[in-house]
C-alpha cells in the first residue's frame, strides 16, 4: 500500500477511525439566512478536521441545488416540476442533487437510481433518438402508446411540432381512446414554447382532448418559467436539466467551516474583509417569529448558554440593532449525534421535503397578506350622476375644465352599498383603505384620496410590514385597480395584475392598459398560476 507521504502512524489511525464526539445541526431541510451557522461540531481537534471535507460537500452542494429547485417551485406555481438534470450534472453530483431537487420542490426525477435509492417519483418522456429510429413518427408514436398505454407522453417536435407532430399525436390520442386509454401528455422541446403551448392547447382542445397536458423542457431555469405563465402560455409540466442540476449561475455555495474554540479558549478568525470575520465561542442560532408563527425574516446568533435574546445586532453594521423582545424564539441548532452516535430516526425525504415546505410557507407570510381598498363616498358625491339632473350614468362631462365621468350613486358611506360583497372571507382583510371621502373630487387609486393630495397609507403600511410585491384584483380593472397599480409602481413596488379575478367596465379600451402596463413591467396571471 502506498502512503502517499502519510505517517504510517497516521495511516494505522485512519483505519480504525471513528467519530466519537457531538454534532449539532438545524433540521434539514429548515430554511437558513446568510451568515448564520447551521452545523456546530464538537470534538478533538484530529476528528473534527478528518470530517470537514465531506461536511462542506455535502451541506454546499446539496443546499445549492435546494435553494435553487425552491426558486423553481416558487416561479412555477402549482405545475409539475421534473428533474431533467442528470447528464448535466458534474459526475455523481447529479445522484446527490437529485435528491436536493425533491427537497426544494420538484415532483420527480428522470433520475432512475435516484428514484429507487431516496423514493423519489420517476418521471420522463420520449426521446428523440426513439422517434428517429422509426421510418415515420406516427408508427414511432403508435409503438410508444402500445408499451405505455397508461403514462404516454409524446415528444412532438423532432420534425415539426404544428404540421406534424401534433396532429400525429392527436391521431394516437384518438386511437388510445377507442382501446380504453388516454394520453398522458405531449411534450414541447424547442422553438417559442409560449406560441406552441398556446397552439397545442387550442389543436388539442379542438379535438375533445382537454384532458392531455402540455409539458415544456429546453433550457429552463426560474426566469424563463416566470416568464412563460406570465405570457400565458399554458404548460402544466417543466422539465428542468442543466440550471437545476448545476445551481447555475452561482456554481458553488459558499459555506465555511471555522474553528471557534479550542482548550476551552474561544478563537477568532480576523481579516482584512470585514464580512470574512468569524465570530468566536460555541452558539446557539434563535429563529424570531411572531405570534402566529411566521418568520420575521432574520435570525439571532448568541452564545450557546444564552437562554434569551432581547436584541439583535447587525453582523456587518454593529450600530443597526432590533429590539427582539416581542418575538417567539426558536433555538434551530439541535444535538443530533452524541458521542458518536445519531439521535434521532432518519427521516425520509418526503418528510424533509414536507417540512421545507411548511418553512416556506412562514417565511412568505407577507406575500398572504389579504388589503382592502374601499370606496367611501359621501351621499352628494360630485361623481354621482343624481347631482347632475338630467345626466346619465358613465356620461362624460365638463366640470370646472376637467372632464369627469359620472357614475351611478354607488359605496356610499353608511350603507349596505359600501360593503364587501358577502362571497369575501372578509375576516382574511388585514386593512382596509378607504377613499374617495372628499364630495368634490374623485379619487381612483387606492394609494391617494382627494385625487393625488391626501395618501391613504396604504404605502406606509405596506413598507412597513416589509412587503416589495403586491396582487391585484377587483372591480373595475380598467379604472380603480388600474390606477392604483399605476401609483404601486411610482412608489417602489412590484406589481402583478390576476386577471382572472379582475372585471373591466370597458373591455375595449382595457387591453390597451393592459399592455401598458406590461410595458411597464407588470405581470398579468391566471389564479391558476398562482401559489
Amino acid at each position: 500500500m502506498k502512503l502517499q507521504g502519510f505517517h504510517p502512524d497516521f495511516i494505522k489511525y485512519l483505519e480504525k477511525f471513528r467519530f466519537t464526539r457531538n454534532i449539532y445541526s438545524t433540521r434539514e431541510g429548515d430554511i437558513v439566512f446568510p451568515v448564520s451557522p447551521v452545523l456546530q461540531v464538537e470534538a478533538k481537534i484530529i476528528e473534527a478536521q478528518i470530517i470537514e471535507t465531506i461536511l462542506l460537500n455535502i451541506l454546499n452542494f446539496q443546499t445549492l441545488i435546494a435553494t435553487k429547485a425552491s426558486r423553481m417551485r416558487h416561479a412555477a406555481a402549482g405545475c409539475t416540476l421534473i428533474d431533467f438534470g442528470l447528464r448535466r450534472a458534474q459526475g455523481p453530483g447529479g445522484y446527490y442533487a437529485s435528491r436536493a431537487a425533491f427537497i426544494g420542490g420538484f415532483n420527480s426525477t428522470s433520475n432512475v437510481i435516484a428514484g429507487r435509492e431516496y423514493g423519489i417519483p420517476v418521471s420522463g418522456t420520449m426521446a428523440h433518438s426513439y422517434i428517429e429510429s422509426y421510418d415515420d413518427e406516427l408508427t414511432a408514436f403508435r409503438n410508444y402508446a402500445d408499451v405505455h398505454p397508461f403514462d404516454s407522453v409524446l415528444l412532438v417536435d423532432t420534425y415539426d411540432t404544428l404540421n406534424s407532430g401534433l396532429p400525429n399525436a392527436v391521431k394516437v390520442a384518438k386511437e388510445m381512446e377507442m382501446k380504453g386509454h388516454r394520453l398522458s401528455g405531449v411534450r414541447l422541446d424547442s422553438g417559442d414554447l409560449a406560441y406552441l403551448a398556446r397552439r397545442s392547447r387550442e389543436i388539442l382542445d379542438n379535438a375533445g382532448l382537454h384532458y392531455v397536458k402540455i409539458a415544456a423542457s429546453n433550457q429552463l431555469d426560474e426566469n424563463i418559467i416566470k416568464s412563460l405563465l406570465e405570457q400565458h402560455a399554458p404548460i402544466d409540466v417543466f422539465g428542468v436539466g442543466t440550471s437545476l442540476i448545476t445551481g447555475h449561475p452561482d456554481a458553488s455555495l459558499d459555506g465555511v467551516y471555522k474553528l471557534a474554540l479550542s482548550n476551552g479558549k474561544p478563537r477568532i478568525k480576523l481579516s482584512d474583509n470585514v464580512n470574512k470575520f468569524t465570530l468566536p465561542h460555541r452558539k446557539q442560532v434563535f429563529r424570531m417569529m411572531d405570534n402566529t408563527g411566521y418568520f420575521a425574516g432574520a435570525d439571532a446568533v448568541s452564545l450557546a448558554d444564552e437562554q434569551d435574546v432581547e436584541i439583535m445586532h447587525h453582523p456587518l453594521f454593529p450600530l443597526k440593532s432590533l429590539s427582539t423582545k416581542t418575538y417567539i424564539k426558536e433555538p434551530l441548532l439541535q444535538k443530533v449525534m452524541s458521542d458518536g452516535k445519531r439521535l434521532n430516526k432518519l427521516l425520509s425525504l418526503a418528510e424533509i421535503a414536507g417540512y421545507t415546505r411548511d418553512r416556506l410557507k412562514r417565511l412568505q407570510k407577507n406575500s398572504d397578506i389579504v388589503l382592502a381598498t374601499q370606496d367611501w363616498h359621501p351621499q352628494a358625491h360630485k361623481s354621482f350622476a343624481s347631482n347632475h339632473p338630467g345626466k346619465n350614468p358613465f356620461e362624460k362631462i365638463d366640470l370646472h375644465g376637467i372632464e369627469q365621468i359620472l357614475w351611478p350613486d354607488h359605496c356610499v358611506q353608511g350603507t349596505a352599498g359600501a360593503g364587501f360583497h358577502p362571497a369575501l372571507e372578509t375576516n382574511k382583510i388585514a386593512a382596509i383603505f378607504r377613499k374617495g371621502m372628499d364630495p368634490e373630487t374623485d379619487s381612483y387609486s387606492g394609494f391617494y384620496d382627494n385625487g393625488h393630495q391626501i395618501s391613504t397609507g396604504l404605502s406606509g403600511y405596506l413598507r412597513e410590514k416589509g412587503i416589495t410585491e403586491i396582487f391585484f384584483c377587483g372591480l373595475a380593472a380598467d379604472i380603480c385597480v388600474y390606477y392604483t397599480i399605476l401609483d404601486a409602481l411610482n412608489e417602489g413596488f412590484e406589481a402583478t395584475l390576476i386577471e382572472d379575478a379582475s372585471s373591466p367596465l370597458d373591455i375595449s379600451t382595457f387591453s390597451d392598459k393592459k399592455t401598458r402596463l406590461r410595458k411597464n413591467g407588470v405581470s398579468i396571471l391566471n389564479s391558476g398560476h398562482m401559489l
